[in-house]
């Protein structure tokens, strides 16, 4: 039986690792020199206008709200820094897209 390494560069194992790959850098929280999957916080989407943040430490993570959130409103943190959140809508789209991979369709970007 042949094994699925010796598959060459576009074979099963390497698509593989490279969706997993993906899906780990598509819901990973990124700390200070580390990079993290929290099972509850990566389920939260951003918004370019945040009502939690999240505060990182391994191998734990925090979310505190930063206004008042009415009862059944969902949470969104920011996938990015302040300095991002300051610039024009088409900056910040270019920045997350870029580093996350996906258009940003929050209200504040529409």
């Amino acid at each position: 039986v042949a094994s699925s390494i010796d598959d060459g560069p576009s074979g099963p194992t390497q698509a593989i690792c490279r969706d997993r790959l993906m899906k780990f850098t598509s819901n990973a929280w990124r700390g200070d020199g580390f990079a993290a999957v929290y099972s509850r916080i990566c389920r939260m989407n951003h918004s370019c206008s945040p009502n939690v943040q999240v505060e990182l430490s391994k191998p734990t993570a925090s979310v505190k709200a930063t206004t008042t959130i009415p009862k059944g409103t969902e949470l969104h943190p920011s996938y990015v820094e302040a300095a991002i959140l300051a610039n024009n809508v088409w900056n910040r789209r270019a920045y997350i897209s870029g580093i996350w991979g996906f258009t940003c369709d929050c209200k504040r970007c529409q």
